[in-house]
């Protein structure tokens, strides 16, 4: 079994998990640096895979980084969980019908970004700790990321942060943006 087959069992293992998150941060609808509920339920998940998490970083409550492993590569994520202003909106309906007029919602999907790469981030993990490899995953949860203009890992401090580059999970004009980083891929092969 390939690398990639591997992942994608364990990406499908977790799915129901994933799932879960996502729709909690949905329904949490919590707007930039004040996402509690939502930074919480990524976080307690990490801490029970294994993941040795700090909260807080940089001085922003509901930021945080999740480690696991040690050694090269260092694979590092962004997850985002803010929601943003006028954007309530009832789940799988496909017109325009907010929970509370105005309301936060997720519009812009931070709910499914950020439970996407958490989802990669655990696949990671279980993929280095099922094949005896290794290598370090870092997740970084980052509030405010709409209009705050917080990247969790500039909050980390500059020694942590230049070890390594982040990949962000961001669709753009249906397909994966990146920046600037290796393929994920080869940093496993």
């Amino acid at each position: 079994m390939s690398y990639v087959e591997d992942l994608s069992r364990l990406l499908e293992a977790r799915r129901p998990a994933t799932e879960e998150i996502s729709d909690q941060i949905w329904g949490f609808a919590e707007s930039r640096f004040t996402e509690f509920h939502s930074s919480a339920a990524q976080a307690d998940y990490m801490k029970s895979l294994g993941f040795k998490v700090t909260m807080g970083i940089g001085g922003e409550e509901t930021a945080f980084v999740a480690e696991y492993g040690e050694g090269k590569p260092v694979i590092a994520l962004l997850g985002e969980y803010d929601a943003l202003s006028g954007l309530s909106q009832e789940a799988d309906i496909a017109e325009h019908c907010p929970i509370v007029q105005g309301g936060d919602g997720h519009g812009c999907g931070h709910n499914m970004l950020g439970a996407g790469s958490l989802a990669a981030a655990f696949a990671i993990k279980d993929y280095l700790s099922s094949t005896g490899r290794e290598g370090t995953v870092i997740f970084y949860g980052c509030p405010g990321e709409e209009g705050g203009c917080c990247r969790a890992q500039g909050l980390y401090g500059r020694e942590k942060a230049a070890r390594h580059d982040p990949l962000l999970r961001m669709p753009c004009r249906g397909e994966r943006r990146r920046q600037g980083i290796p393929c994920p891929r080869r940093l496993l092969q």
